[in-house]
């Protein structure tokens, strides 16, 4: 599939004249803008697989932060998270 920016529509590649302007976009695309946290847009596919892929893979912003630590004595005692959680929030991710 290809898109037609001045017709606004999506057609076969193959239905398509050589000369006509054209625009693709692949699943590796979409994949790479997913991960990279970067929109995808509009005219690439549905609305609604927009959607799901944005609800299904969220952002590198918007994704959490997992710390661990290796069981040891330390972790007995509720004074190491205590430390750690200032500056935990203090910190901002680049947006």
């Amino acid at each position: 599939m290809v898109y037609l920016p001045f017709d606004d529509e999506f057609r076969l590649a193959s239905e398509v004249e050589k000369s006509r302007e054209t625009i693709s976009f692949t699943g590796k695309d979409i994949r790479d803008r997913i991960r990279q946290g970067k929109k995808i847009p509009d005219w690439a596919t549905f609305p609604e697989v927009i959607e799901e892929l944005n609800r299904s893979y969220p952002s590198p912003a918007c994704q959490g932060l997992t710390i661990f630590l290796p069981a040891c004595q330390a972790l007995a005692n509720p004074l190491l998270p205590r430390c750690c959680m200032p500056d935990f929030w203090k910190w901002e991710p680049d947006r």
